[in-house]
């Protein structure tokens, strides 16, 4: 048997995100997040459960991260609650919030576990959410400087960054779907909301104290994910439209509000049209300069191969 070990400096730990554990959600000034909002609604969420209190963790911070090291942790992942720290996701700061992350970030390293900071596990502010969320082009610009602000007070300490936390899952789940804060199901709304995060994406950091530089090739190459995905969505939901349609066995209610559906399908597939054309024009620029690459190549002159000297 074959076995592989960890190689070294390997680091053991655990990982959490702040609306799961912290409670104290109307405690020291913090703002409403969408998932305050969410849980509160009546058949969201399976018993009525919220994070109101979850685990405590906001005043149970030390006994957690003294189990932690009696466990022999050696890293430590935890998000920050942008409502927070700025309980209407722009503008005033919260110093009581920035605070407790002072505390829990030395409390740490002070116990010899490492920190990592993720910026957003799925936690908007409710006052950002109620100006459109990450279908408004301003969030990502509140998150820039929700972001500056944290590494400004926690960059000193904390060496590493996570920027989202899975948008695919946010976006899909919380904005298509509707499982999930802020519960929309809303196809356009989607696809706003995934262009913008990958617009984040062109600006996030790349390691400590620099800044990604995307060649032109990656921009397009981010061009055409975005603009595959946003067609993707689109067919995914024409399928799930064809699928449920059943003559037979559905009600005048049912067929009503199915062919709705399908009337607002055929607007978001037309203006997936533009995208699609958009993508041929750049397949069609990529084309092209690789063949002008490999003529390029074919018409240069070749060098005699030099011999080796007999020894």
């Amino acid at each position: 048997m074959t076995v592989y070990p960890f190689p070294d400096g390997f680091q053991w730990g655990t990982a959490t995100a702040a609306y799961q554990i912290e409670g104290a959600f109307a405690e020291d000034d913090r703002g409403l997040s969408i998932w305050d909002t969410f849980t509160h609604q009546p058949g969201k969420i399976y018993g009525g459960h919220n994070g109101d209190v979850a685990c405590d963790h906001y005043h149970r911070m030390e006994q957690d991260i003294a189990l932690m090291a009696e466990l022999g942790h050696q890293t430590y992942r935890f998000s920050v609650s942008w409502s927070r720290v700025i309980p209407f996701g722009t503008g005033a700061v919260n110093e009581k919030g920035l605070q407790f992350y002072d505390r829990l970030v030395d409390t740490l390293l002070k116990n010899n576990i490492q920190p990592a900071v993720t910026l957003y596990h799925w936690d908007l502010p409710q006052a950002l959410q109620d100006l459109g969320g990450w279908a408004n082009r301003g969030v990502t610009d509140a998150f820039a400087e929700y972001a500056k602000l944290m590494y400004g007070r926690l960059g000193d300490r904390v060496s590493r960054w996570i920027t989202l936390n899975e948008p695919i899952i946010f976006t899909e789940m919380g904005h298509r779907i509707g499982v999930m804060a802020p519960g929309i199901r809303d196809l356009g709304i989607t696809a706003r909301t995934m262009r913008h995060y990958e617009e984040l994406g062109l600006l996030a950091p790349a390691r400590r104290g620099q800044a990604r530089v995307y060649s032109a090739a990656d921009r397009t190459r981010l061009k055409l994910i975005v603009r595959g995905k946003r067609l993707g969505l689109s067919l995914e939901e024409s399928r799930e439209i064809i699928a449920m349609y059943d003559p037979e066995h559905g009600n005048e209610q049912q067929l009503r509000r199915l062919l709705e559906r399908v009337r607002e399908q055929r607007v978001a597939l037309q203006a997936r049209l533009a995208d699609l054309q958009a993508m041929l024009a750049e397949l069609d620029a990529v084309e092209a300069g690789c063949l002008a690459s490999l003529a390029g190549a074919e018409s240069a002159p070749t060098r005699p191969a030099r011999r080796r000297a007999n020894r």
